[in-house]
């Protein structure tokens, strides 16, 4: 499992997941959970991409893309939380990616969550 996610008493929901600095793949991702404890993220923005656009993103997250730049001064972290841009694929409901880019048009920091 590389993320989670658990109900608060309010109602609302909590999102943790594993991060990766600079990773270069959708792999490095997945493999994130070895390194460290999950985190809290808070979603600051939400971007969906087409299939195509997703899958090159996963495949090539060191790449700059306009549609973190848009949103990368939102991210950070801040409180303990990671403040993040939250990447989905159109069409899925229970994946996407956490980008916390930290001031940079890429995915400094990702993490596969469930959604």
């Amino acid at each position: 499992m590389y993320y989670q996610k658990e109900n608060k008493g309010n109602g609302g929901t909590q999102m943790r997941g594993y991060f990766a600095r600079k990773p270069e793949t959708l792999e490095d991702l997945e493999r994130a959970k070895g390194w460290g404890e999950a985190q809290e993220i808070r979603v600051v923005a939400e971007v969906t991409l087409s299939k195509k656009e997703y899958d090159r993103f996963r495949e090539d997250l060191m790449e700059d893309y306009g549609f973190i730049s848009q949103h990368t001064q939102k991210t950070g972290v801040k409180d303990g939380q990671f403040l993040c841009i939250l990447v989905r694929k159109a069409g899925t409901k229970h994946t996407a990616i956490a980008v916390e880019s930290d001031g940079y048009d890429y995915a400094r920091y990702a993490a596969l969550v469930r959604i």
